[in-house]
């Protein structure tokens, strides 16, 4: 269950194993453990969406996952919350006002636009390449990828929010998940589509 495990990262990343999704969170059971630099969100949100049903015909693929503080800027930006940045954040607000706010469907299509399917795109790999390169996510959407230091390393997203520089993959999440068919980074933002 390869592809399950990518999106249990929340998991993986505290053990370094991925590990499989639990089911859909239900509106009893609250999510998240107040970390904004994990992924409890984005785990509620794949499981949720059944996203990873989506997946489960490429022969491979790469994500980029936001953090718990990337959904929480999210749900700023779009007046869902009010959020007070601090120290932790409160995941199950976050994910239950984002339901509400855009639904599901919504959220599965942004899912979908952090995902690249059929290739392993590998942190060297991406540094080694040309310094901007343009990726077919799996919703059908383009994604510009701007290596704006190779020493450092320092990779940046172009989405479509109209926002430049504000999505980057983070330093030490870069091959965070690293599997023969499929990769996971980490990033600073939610990507839109």
């Amino acid at each position: 269950m390869i592809r399950k495990a990518i999106f249990g990262v929340a998991a993986a990343a505290a053990v370094a194993a991925p590990l499989a999704l639990a089911a859909p969170a239900q509106a009893s059971e609250s999510i998240g453990d107040g970390n904004p630099y994990n992924f409890d969100i984005v785990n509620a949100a794949i499981s949720a969406t059944n996203a990873d049903d989506a997946l489960a015909g490429l022969d491979s693929y790469t994500a980029f996952l936001p953090n718990d503080r990337a959904f929480e800027v999210l749900a700023k930006n779009k007046g869902l919350i009010q959020a007070k940045y601090g120290a932790t954040v409160n995941e199950q607000q976050i994910f239950d006002a984002l339901v509400a706010g855009l639904g599901v469907d919504k959220i599965e299509a942004v899912l979908l636009y952090h995902v690249v399917p059929n290739a392993t795109l590998r942190g060297a790999d991406v540094l080694a390449g040309s310094r901007v390169k343009s990726l077919t996510m799996a919703d059908g959407n383009q994604l510009k990828v701007y290596v704006v230091s190779k020493s450092t390393p320092y990779i940046v997203l172009g989405d479509k929010d109209g926002r430049w520089f504000n999505d980057y993959v983070i330093k030490s999440k870069i091959n965070m998940i690293d599997t023969p068919t499929a990769v996971a980074h980490g990033i600073s933002d939610v990507l839109l589509p």
